[in-house]
């Protein structure tokens, strides 16, 4: 039971990484007004409003990003888990 166990999580692991082949990562530079270098204050309450709207839409792209490979994850995780379990009962599964 233990081997069939650590084989589970090996094989989750090794997808991890190419879990995010279906995703399309975006652009991860984070928003330029955000930038410490160029002020310390927002000149205007636009200036402000535009930063915090550039920081909404990167976090939005990032979680998107994010919960589509979770979801990918889980969907290869979940299929190489039900072909592991059918050779264990030596069933033959498609």
């Amino acid at each position: 039971m233990r081997t069939i166990v650590l084989a589970a999580l090996l094989l989750l692991l090794g997808l991890s990484e190419r879990a995010g082949a279906w995703c399309l990562q975006p652009d991860d530079t984070p928003p330029r007004c955000i930038d410490q270098a160029e002020k310390k204050e927002f000149k205007s309450e636009e200036d402000y409003d535009a930063c915090r709207s550039d920081v909404e839409r990167y976090v939005k792209r990032m979680q998107d990003w994010s919960r589509c490979v979770r979801e990918e994850s889980l969907t290869r995780s979940n299929e190489v888990i039900e072909k592991f379990n059918c050779k264990v009962r030596g069933e033959f599964c498609p």
